[in-house]
């Protein structure tokens, strides 16, 4: 369970990072960020009701320093700076799922025919 949370924890520090860099989250950054940050608070929460009495103790000291409410602070920060929800949680493989310009259009996306009246209309 510990583990699972440093682990977690460490891809949540790293996406962190590239967000705070860019002031933003980047085009398929922000799921990423959620995952690993509920991953971390599953096992947190797993920890907390398995753990050995003093190891929580430890945690939860840990977890109440400067540092460890610097870290929640920024997490808060992070997630008040998310991109706006897509009107679909379903993905779609031809389109993105939000309006911003500066989302690149997707790869596999199949691209359209044109007809000859689209390409000869002058």
């Amino acid at each position: 369970m510990f583990s699972i949370a440093k682990e977690s924890a460490a891809q949540e520090r790293a996406l962190l990072y590239r967000v705070f860099r860019a002031g933003r989250f980047e085009p398929g950054r922000f799921v990423p960020f959620v995952s690993a940050k509920s991953a971390r608070d599953s096992a947190i929460l797993a920890f907390n009701q398995y753990g050995n009495p003093q190891a929580v103790q430890a945690q939860n000291l840990v977890l109440s320093t400067p540092a460890g409410l610097q870290v929640v602070a920024m997490e808060n920060a992070a997630l008040a700076a998310a991109p706006a929800p897509a009107a679909s949680t379903a993905p779609t493989p031809t389109a993105s799922p939000r309006s911003s310009p500066a989302w690149p259009a997707s790869p596999s996306a199949p691209a359209t025919a044109t007809t000859s009246t689209d390409s000869n209309a002058s």
